[in-house]
């Protein structure tokens, strides 16, 4: 089952068993509401919160393990003088990956089948052609272990795939089943909720927290490779700017400045002067009824990335400017 239709199915389980669980805190009630801890809804958000929020953590975290577990498991049957040799592997798996996911692609839309993916050889012709059929390029030299090696791929997947299902709706029943055999009027459905609640919040600031500081540390750490293979004064002073996939690239960043700044002076004399006019317009002259219009459309505009806007102008805008004033016209383009 597709991870969305897996986490479709529990979120629908716990749905049910909140307007089960509500039902029933209603029902322990004896027919007053009163005579309960919490409103009857919390005891079916405590419900819907044990059904969902273990099941999902399984979710992740099973989904974080089984791509490392798969392919470990896989690059261990690669050739020795593969494995000897890291980068030799990392491209050997990436073939390895494709190959299984043009496998599954091409069962799922009947381009191939289980039989013929398990007797499929790689000097054959067909696999090159069925997997072109779903869209999947496949060198002339393949070897026969990245077919062999795609196969148990693609094996391993689907056997942990069915796994991954079974657990993580059962650990979904169990939590509906252990939560729903707790409703009592004594049960402090709304303690358990709010703090659920607040565990979730305090997880998603924390993740939030985690992700800035490994931003951070990456940026650092490539920065640290990068002055390893060229020195600041060259970086920050050099006037030429010549990478180069080849070697012997120059990376003087006193170009990329001047090109900035010029660019800069360009956006500033069309922005200032329009965004000035139009805020006094807006503020001193526009009628209530375009300031209610305006100001949202504003708004949501100030709240699109610039990268949006650069990307636009530069499918639009540029190749308007080109035509105009041609690539040297005015020495601008």
């Amino acid at each position: 089952m597709a991870v969305s239709w897996l986490i479709l199915c529990v979120i629908g389980m716990a749905v049910v068993g909140f307007f089960v669980a509500r039902q029933k805190a209603i029902k322990v009630s004896e027919g007053d509401p009163r005579t309960l801890h919490s409103l009857p809804s919390y005891y079916g958000y405590s419900v819907f919160l044990f059904a969902v929020v273990p099941a999902l953590l399984l979710l992740l975290i099973w989904q974080m393990i089984q791509p490392i577990y798969v392919g470990a498991t896989v690059s261990a049957n690669l050739p020795a003088e593969l494995r000897a040799d890291a980068d030799a592997a990392g491209l050997a798996m990436s073939d390895v990956r494709r190959v299984a996911e043009g496998f599954e692609i091409a069962v799922r839309e009947g381009a191939m089948t289980d039989a013929q993916i398990a007797s499929m050889r790689a000097d054959m012709t067909l696999l090159r052609e069925r997997l072109g059929e779903v869209g999947v390029a496949v060198g002339s030299n393949v070897e026969q272990f990245t077919v062999n090696a795609a196969r148990q791929m693609r094996n391993l997947d689907n056997r942990l795939g069915l796994l991954r299902t079974v657990v993580v709706l059962l650990v979904a029943a169990g939590g509906l089943y252990y939560s729903f055999q707790r409703i009592a009027p004594a049960l402090r459905a709304r303690n358990i909720t709010e703090k659920a609640v607040e565990y979730l919040l305090i997880g998603a600031s924390t993740i939030a927290i985690l992700t800035t500081v490994g931003i951070v540390m990456s940026m650092l750490i490539e920065t640290s490779n990068f002055f390893s293979l060229y020195t600041p004064s060259e970086f920050f002073f050099g006037l030429t700017w010549a990478p180069s996939f080849g070697g012997g690239s120059e990376l003087g960043i006193i170009q990329l400045l001047r090109c900035t700044l010029y660019k800069t002076l360009i956006a500033l004399t069309v922005a200032v002067p329009s965004g000035l006019f139009s805020a006094i317009y807006l503020a001193e002259y526009a009628t209530p009824r375009v300031r209610a219009i305006a100001k949202p459309a504003l708004e949501v505009l100030a709240g699109i990335p610039t990268i949006v806007y650069g990307l636009f102008a530069l499918v639009t805008i540029g190749p308007f400017l080109v035509s105009v004033f041609g690539n040297n016209g005015l020495g601008w383009m």
